[in-house]
């Protein structure tokens, strides 16, 4: 595989430069050729024929067809439009090892954008529109899928790319890339208005979609309106990716691993701006039965298969954030504001109970609806009442009580259940500041929602005895964030005092995570810790130090603007 430099030329920004001590000749597409340079010849600097730095063709298309296995395709500056990319599997790679997966990415200090013109434009040199047939729902990918795991896509890597306007021209299918199995890299790309204009919610659009991702990796990626414009249809989303849909059997059966599941991405340091949804799971993915009568009971054998979703800000989310419909997910240290619906879904309300699913150190700001919201849903006659959950380190800024809801509920939905038990939920150190009131809550005080019952803190702390939360209306005189606007809209004060004696940096649990080995819990609350560093746009993101809340401007200012900081 090719092998690239890092070189830090703006705080912050990482360009990429080539490597002279790799072993393998990249691959250029360059729109300014006018025909395929096959022998070698490639010149970089004067990008005709007149060097040896490769092979290069006027289209990404013939690329393709062009590589093998392994091969580095790099794109210069421009807009490619070429309808329908697709993705043939014969190019899948076996590993992340070097000649073993295959990379597209932009040429170092310029931008490469992959325009589907909604199923417009002549389709390139095979004239496949996005959206001209079932197969070809995408900029780039591959939607053809018999459930079997034979159309899988594996082990592609994207990186420094804008991919947009991926729409049929009858505008009921959107995705700016799909591809089924994984796993994927997807860094440094700005993935937007991916969008449908009819039969609005019915074909789960998506910037980013596909069936039973494992082992990817999403990050410092911006996505903006994808889905639909102005819609609050909960399958309309920025990533949309299904599950095994074997609820019903793993349940009654237990989960074996046929490595065709949803299971062990990662999504972080993302931007996430107006769309229904973040990260949509679309069905349950179990990784226990919940069937002890038929010898298979709720088990922890596959504890480390739930995804992380962490780092992220998402804004302005119709629906919500994330929907959490997975066993064993985790969701911490993220940022939501202005999410309608809720912020933090673990199922939904018609949807099964999910089993030891953890939210800690996320900040929420003024959601309309629920700021956690969780289901516990009676769902098979054969299942268990008990109910495994967990919310930690969270800060809840704002959230207005409804009917049916508090600030984090867990819903119940006892359709066969004759015994539902809450004594499994922890809901500890979460900091409820600021509470919107209204009819339902008058004071703001009622903060948890428990199986139809609502909660004050000393009515919960007496239902769950040893359990420790915070409460406290908005004092000017005690700041929470550092400041109203840009990033410090978000960072918290380390002076802040939670209800006026705990400093915030050690209100937080710091124990050990529930069924994790060796993960610790944060001492802090919310998603920055105010008793660490903060580098603004200095933020390192090879280091990757969650610690310094210099990453919700790296996030914001660099994630955010992708285009400009990657190229001269």
């Amino acid at each position: 595989m090719l092998r690239f430099l890092a070189l830090s030329i703006l705080p912050g920004v990482i360009f990429l430069l080539l490597d002279p001590a790799a072993d393998r000749t990249p691959i250029y597409v360059d729109q300014t050729l006018p025909f395929a340079i096959t022998d070698g010849s490639y010149s970089t600097a004067n990008r005709d024929s007149s060097g040896s730095e490769g092979n290069a063709f006027p289209t990404i298309k013939e690329a393709i067809l062009a590589m093998e296995v392994g091969d580095t395709i790099i794109l210069r500056g421009g807009t490619y439009q070429e309808g329908h990319i697709r993705i043939p599997t014969r190019l899948n790679g076996s590993a992340w090892s070097e000649g073993n997966f295959n990379t597209l990415m932009s040429f170092p200090g310029e931008w490469a954008v992959l325009d589907g013109q909604n199923g417009g434009g002549t389709g390139g040199i095979d004239g496949q529109t996005v959206g001209e047939d079932k197969n070809s729902e995408c900029v780039i990918g591959m939607t053809v899928s018999d459930k079997s795991g034979a159309f899988d896509l594996k082990y592609w890597k994207f990186e420094r790319l804008e991919i947009m306007n991926g729409a049929s021209a009858d505008g009921k299918y959107a995705a700016g890339f799909s591809g089924n199995g994984g796993p994927f890299i997807f860094r440094n790309c700005y993935i937007h208005d991916n969008l449908t204009t009819t039969d609005i919610g019915f074909n789960n659009p998506g910037g980013l979609r596909g069936e039973v991702w494992h082992d990817c990796i999403v990050e410092y990626c911006y996505f903006a309106r994808n889905g639909a414009l102005n819609s609050n249809n909960h399958n309309l989303a920025h990533i949309n990716i299904y599950s095994d849909y074997k609820p019903n059997q793993i349940a009654e059966n237990g989960f074996v691993d046929k490595n065709n599941h949803l299971a062990r991405n990662e999504f972080r340091y993302n931007l996430f701006e107006n769309s229904a949804v973040g990260i949509k799971y679309k069905q349950d993915q179990f990784f226990t039965g919940r069937n002890p009568a038929g010898g298979h009971p709720y088990s922890d054998e596959y504890k480390y298969y739930g995804d992380k979703i962490h780092h992220n800000i998402f804004i302005q989310t119709l629906a919500f954030g994330t929907n959490g419909r997975q066993d064993f997910i985790q969701i911490y240290n993220n940022i939501f504001f202005g999410n309608e619906l809720f912020a933090i879904g673990i199922g939904e309300s018609d949807t099964r109970s999910i089993y030891k699913a953890i939210t800690f150190n996320n900040t929420i700001i003024s959601p309309t609806h629920k700021g956690i919201g969780r289901v516990h849903h009676g769902w098979y006659s054969f299942m268990p009442g008990e109910y495994f959950g967990y919310d930690y380190n969270n800060i809840l800024v704002n959230v207005l009580d409804g009917w049916n809801w508090c600030d984090i509920s867990v819903d119940e939905r006892p359709t066969f259940f004759d015994d539902p038990d809450y004594s499994n939920y922890i809901g500890h150190t979460n900091y409820f500041y600021d509470p919107g009131t209204g009819y339902n809550d008058p004071n703001g005080t009622q903060i948890y929602w428990i199986a139809d019952q609502r909660y004050t803190k000393s009515e919960f702390t007496a239902l769950y005895p040893g359990a420790v939360n915070y409460w406290s209306e908005d004092d000017p005189g005690n700041s929470l964030f550092k400041g109203s606007t840009g990033a410090d809209r978000f960072k918290t004060l380390p002076g802040h005092m939670v209800e006026g004696t705990t400093p915030i940096g050690s209100a937080g649990a710091g124990c050990p995570h529930p069924y994790l080995a060796g993960v610790h819990l944060p001492s802090y609350l919310g998603a920055t810790n105010p008793n660490g560093t903060d580098s603004g746009l200095g933020w390192d993101p090879i280091a990757q130090n969650p610690d310094d809340s210099g990453w919700v401007d790296y996030v914001l200012y660099v994630v955010g603007d992708l285009p400009a900081h990657f190229s001269e």
